[in-house]
């Protein structure tokens, strides 16, 4: 498909928003067909998200790298905040919380549903949903970004692996949620040491985010020096994970840190009843709006389909 660009050199994303919303119902419900679901819950992303509240810099890159792409985001938000719109007019329960990401509420809906007994199918390309299969009757159907069902399939781990996940993504942080491994701004750059040869690491470790910034703004670079690491070089060394904490107070600070907002044990309780309350609403819908939504996008082809709606 040859997509035209406007006068900023960005992809029209008016031209492709109807494929955009065939995609996103049709998928739904083929999705509906295949698993034979008796409800289908669509869960998005609050405004803000309460890991900022604790860590600044997380998810602090992706403006940035979304400036990067030729893609007009102005426009692809807005498509997208009418296909969420229009979700709710569906059989589709469509659960937004504030504060919440859309990963926060099918963490704590697949072990609310796992202890009502009921079966539990996450369907996403996010490998995170892994950890979800701690619960019994929680099946992740890991989907690829480019095909979508097709050539997707059921996750499953070994017994025991599932420890072993948790803690590569404790220790090796998530660079794509700009989350930092346990080594993180523990080192300050050789720029820094120059500047602030008395200054510690530890010392600075609240404001490490602001320090940072402030200090790339003036400098141009960084004031921490990352040393990379991950499980597979934490699994090297032969240490225990009591003697990689002891190392260096940092270490330890990191890695609750990540434990918090990496994993699903960290979510807040409050946000979890809110999550849990959202989900008990009674779920409505005016089948006649979505038909109009669907005729108003030439999406013709699924008003044929509203019956699995």
């Amino acid at each position: 498909m040859n997509l035209k660009k406007d006068e900023n050199d960005n992809y029209n994303f008016d031209e492709v928003k109807d494929i955009f919303f065939y995609k996103v119902f049709d998928e739904f419900s083929t999705f509906r067909n295949k698993f034979q679901a008796q409800e289908i819950v669509i869960c998005t992303d609050s405004s803000n998200y309460w890991r900022k509240d604790i860590w600044k810099g997380y998810k602090g890159s992706r403006k940035k790298q979304r400036q990067k792409t030729n893609v007009n985001w102005d426009q692809a938000n807005k498509a997208i905040l009418e296909a969420k719109k229009a979700l709710l007019t569906t059989s589709f329960k469509t659960i937004e919380v504030n504060k919440a990401e859309g990963d926060d509420i099918i963490f704590v809906l697949s072990e609310y549903l796992s202890l009502l007994g009921q079966e539990v199918v996450i369907y996403s390309s996010d490998h995170d949903f892994i950890q979800c299969l701690e619960h019994e009757g929680v099946k992740f159907w890991r989907t690829t970004r480019t095909t979508g069902m097709q050539n997707s399939k059921f996750y499953t781990i070994e017994e025991g692996e599932l420890v072993h996940i948790i803690l590569d993504h404790v220790i090796g942080g998530d660079p794509g949620d700009d989350i930092k491994n346990v080594k993180g701004f523990s080192r300050f750059s050789q720029k820094c040491k120059e500047i602030y040869p008395d200054l510690t690491e530890l010392r600075v470790w609240e404001k490490r985010f602001e320090f940072d910034t402030l200090f790339e703004k003036t400098y141009g670079v960084s004031a921490y020096s990352h040393p990379p690491y991950g499980y597979k070089r934490f699994l090297k060394s032969k240490k225990t994970l009591e003697d990689l904490l002891n190392e260096d107070n940092i270490f330890r600070l990191n890695y609750a840190l990540n434990r918090q907002i990496a994993l699903p044990e960290g979510i807040p309780q409050w946000l979890s009843s809110d999550v849990i309350q959202e989900y008990k609403k009674p779920n409505q819908k005016d089948l006649s709006k979505l038909q109009e939504f669907f005729i108003k996008n030439g999406l013709f082809d699924l008003v044929g389909k509203l019956v699995l709606f």
